[in-house]
């Protein structure tokens, strides 16, 4: 991952004050950029309409407003070090852009009017970090709302789009190759971008663009939430540019934003069912790429929304598509039908069978899911390819079977039964391991009498876990003058969607292995699509079956998993009054982190000591958290070895790397090296990073092992690449000192510069003490070699900082958007200057 040259340089831009007062937080803010006339891209002509309209809209409505209109690059650094000074403390922080936009090596920029690249890196030197100025406002206001009126790709002027015939100055877009990364921000946060991915973005023929229209009209709408107006501004750059540019956006909001609030109005969000439904059928299917699977998701999504939020949207996007994929035609429907949540699940498989590298085992599971699937067909033919004897397959399917859900309660079988008179007497010969019941007769067994018609109402629960052949059922009916007749049918029992996509992993009554949906496990792409796949299976599974709270859990857990904490809360809130001790458990997470509620430790301390005391490895995590911090609960060290290490004998990796620093450090138990470095080499190996770091210290002081700086070295470097602070300064040294490896002058001054640079405030100030420690010629030996390699020119590498080797930083500085600091081992200079080529 490219490291971010300009965070650095935002992070000063944007330093305030330190305090904010309660008349502070009420504060809104919003910077507001416009560029149109640019020295060396096509000219834009409406961005500085944009703005300037804009930005009297939100003084109208109360923002405080920093504006600045066809800015040089040097002018908007100013006026971004003026907003990040007014945004401290605030409520909201909006940023509006209009005019070119980048994106260059996955990350986005925007493009003053001075900028004059030559090739395509040259813009990341002459833009402004998109990604750096968000996250940077966020952490001044409560809110960051974001407007992007700039084009979807890379302004290069030797590769002018003309997109459907437009002019150069008409369409926001000079590379249509490629559009804008994705922006990852932080919870609390909203953006939306003029058009969609890959896409162009139009200045229109009016006074101003199609998309800034819309917000004028709409965004201000008194008591319209930000998310709703967006539905409308979409609609209306849709029907204005005759389905050509379809806005985008992303949303990370903890609860409902107005720019400007109705008269008694409420803030409550709406329990969840149809209308959230369609938004997360829609989100869902927004992050899948691949053409013929979005295509097949928007036809998914005109099934079960004939009259949605997004049908228009939905229709312009297919009509882009040569070709359908046959699924059947949309009916009206007030709620979102059974087969398309099943075509929605049987689409997200087939995405995961798409992006698998073990294609027979995925084609294979697919087929077993769903035999007569959307995409069974090709997956038929993966096998074929992989000469799988598909005949075989089918001809297994051909028993007539039953499927059932694992932990779904006593469900209904609805078994064929056979042309005989209805007085015939039906006897139980054999089951498979489960109960089966009858509505008024109760629990039946092996040998036991029933009619017929009582046959046609019987319901089987299983008690084992999901399998293909779980076993049969067979009865044998009697009547009078009649031969007797015995039949069979083989049930299958399988686990819901919704316990595949969204069980908690630390659930000791877990139906399926469960997803981690809130510890980094998932990259966003994967997080975004499994996590409202998850909601969809699951508000299908509480329709199939209202009576399992289990579904019910796992439903708020899903939407907690796309932050949508206040439909996650009316979900859950009823579980915690019956002590259900999933929803428990992330009610107390929801109070702890402060997720779509006021941070209460005391409200949380209650729910996950209810939860642990039912083996919720989670919850007895964090109670025995709150026993060691005193959050909600007296400070007690002994309890909380207590709980950390029932919840370490779960299993849970989180636990045991916790318990294990227990042992080492003696706290709260008998200090004991073996069992910490059990327990720390248990969490390393389930992916716990910071284990390594541990495990690294105590190979460096030879302690619980042989003293191996060698292996010290390759576990430091493992802890860095998860970017454990205090890992960069071990490593460093290690590297400077060339222990436990070959001397690595550059890699050193590098990392200690991270550490020197980190969140850290302990790790930082050790780190610059090391710093002014080093040798400083050959340190600053370091820097000429590297500057020499950037392309400028300090004179000798002879570890002297004379006059060249001052104006070459100087020189660095100034193309990288950092200080002018007269120091030459500066760590904000240094992580730039000697960054790796291929960073952590």
């Amino acid at each position: 991952m490219m490291f971010r040259r300009f965070f650095v340089a935002i992070m000063v831009l944007l330093g305030g004050l330190n305090s904010v007062s309660a008349e502070d937080s009420n504060r809104r803010v919003a910077l507001v950029l416009g560029n149109s006339t640019y020295a060396q891209l096509p000219p834009l002509a409406n961005p500085v309409n944009d703005a300037t309209a804009m930005a009297a809209l939100l003084r109208d409505v109360g923002f405080e407003v920093v504006e600045g209109l066809n800015q040089t690059r040097e002018e908007t650094l100013s006026t971004i070090r003026d907003f990040g000074t007014s945004a401290e403390g605030a409520e909201i922080g909006l940023i509006f852009y209009a005019g070119h936009g980048i994106q260059v090596s996955g990350r986005n920029f925007l493009v003053p009017v001075d900028a004059a690249p030559r090739v395509a890196a040259d813009l990341a030197f002459d833009g402004i970090a998109m990604d750096d100025l968000i996250r940077q406002v966020q952490a001044r206001a409560d809110t960051v709302l974001f407007f992007l009126d700039a084009c979807r790709d890379n302004p290069l002027p030797t590769h002018v789009a003309s997109a459907q015939g437009a002019s150069r100055s008409a369409i926001r877009s000079l590379d249509a190759a490629q559009g804008l990364a994705p922006i990852s921000a932080d919870v609390g946060s909203f953006t939306s971008f003029a058009t969609g991915p890959n896409k162009v973005a139009y200045d229109g023929e009016g006074k101003h663009s199609p998309y800034t229209s819309a917000l004028l009209e709409h965004i201000a709408t008194p008591g319209l939430e930000v998310r709703d107006a967006m539905d409308l501004v979409r609609r209306s750059v849709v029907e204005a540019t005759e389905g050509l540019q379809v806005p985008w956006d992303h949303s990370a909001l903890m609860g409902p934003i107005h720019l400007v609030k109705g008269s008694g109005e409420s803030i409550e969000a709406p329990l969840p069912m149809v209308a959230d439904a369609d938004g997360v059928f829609w989100n869902t299917l927004q992050r899948i790429a691949v053409p013929d699977l979005r295509q097949a998701a928007l036809q998914i999504y005109q099934r079960a929304f004939p009259a949605g939020r997004f049908s228009e949207v939905a229709e312009v996007q297919l009509a882009s598509f040569e070709e359908t994929v046959g699924i059947a035609e949309p009916t009206q429907t007030a709620v979102v039908s059974a087969a398309a949540t099943n075509d929605m699940s049987d689409l997200i498989y087939w995405q995961h069978v798409n992006q698998t590298e073990l294609v027979d085992e995925a084609a294979l599971a697919y087929l077993e899911r769903f035999p007569d699937g959307l995409f069974s067909e090709q997956a038929r033919q993966n096998l074929i390819e992989q000469e799988v004897d598909v005949a075989l397959l089918d001809r297994e399917r051909s028993i007539p079977t039953i499927e059932l859900i694992t932990h779904g309660g006593p469900q209904i079988l609805n078994l064929p039964l056979p042309t005989i008179r209805s007085a015939a007497d039906v006897t139980v010969v054999s089951m498979p391991e489960g109960d089966l019941h009858h509505p008024v007769r109760g629990t039946l067994g092996i040998g036991d009498d029933l009619t017929l018609s009582e046959a046609g109402d019987l319901l089987f629960e299983p008690l084992g876990e999901s399998r293909k052949d779980y076993g049969e059922i067979v009865l044998r009916a009697a009547a009078p003058d009649t031969e007797a007749v015995e039949w069979s049918t083989r049930i299958s029992v399988r686990t819901h969607d919704c316990d595949l996509l969204a069980s908690d992993p630390l659930d000791p009554n877990r139906v399926a292995s469960g997803t981690f949906f809130f510890d980094g496990r998932f990259s966003e792409e994967d997080k975004d699509v499994w996590a409202n796949g998850a909601v969809i299976a699951c508000l299908k599974g509480t329709s199939d079956h209202p009576e399992v709270d289990r579904f019910k859990a796992n439903l708020g857990r899903a939407y907690a998993g796309i932050d949508e904490y206040q439909e996650a809360k009316a979900w859950l809130a009823p579980l915690v009054e019956r002590s259900n001790p999933l929803a428990q458990n992330l009610m107390g997470l929801m109070y702890k982190n402060g997720w779509g509620v006021t941070k209460d430790y005391e409200a949380a301390a209650p729910l996950f000591l209810a939860a642990a005391e039912t083996g919720h490895a989670g919850a007895q995590h964090d109670i025995a958290w709150a026993y060691g911090e005193g959050r909600g609960l007296p400070k007690d060290d002994a309890k909380m070895a207590e709980w950390m290490a029932r919840s370490a004998d779960t299993g849970y990796h989180q636990a045991q790397y916790n318990m294990g620093r227990l042992y080492l450090w003696g706290r709260g138990v008998e200090r004991d090296v073996d069992a910490g470095i059990a327990l720390l080499k248990s969490a390393a190996a389930q992916g716990q990073q910071r284990a390594n770091y541990d495990l690294a210290d105590l190979y460096e002081r030879g302690e619980g092992f042989q003293k191996d700086e060698t292996r010290a070295r390759q576990l430091f470097e493992s802890a860095v690449k998860v970017d454990y602070p205090p890992a960069y300064l071990r490593f460093a040294r290690l590297l400077l000192e060339g222990r436990g490896g070959a001397k690595d002058a550059k890699g050193g001054l590098y990392y200690l510069a991270r550490a020197a640079t980190s969140s850290s405030e302990r790790t930082a100030a050790n780190a610059e003490k090391h710093l002014a420690e080093l040798p400083k010629d050959e340190a600053i030996r370091v820097v000429q070699e590297a500057l020499q390699s950037a392309g400028f020119a300090p004179g000798a590498a002879d570890g002297i900082a004379g006059a060249r080797t001052k104006k070459a930083l100087s020189d660095y500085r100034a193309q990288q958007g950092l200080s002018d600091n007269a120091d030459v081992l500066d760590p904000a200079t240094l992580v730039s200057l000697l960054a790796p080529s291929e960073g952590i």
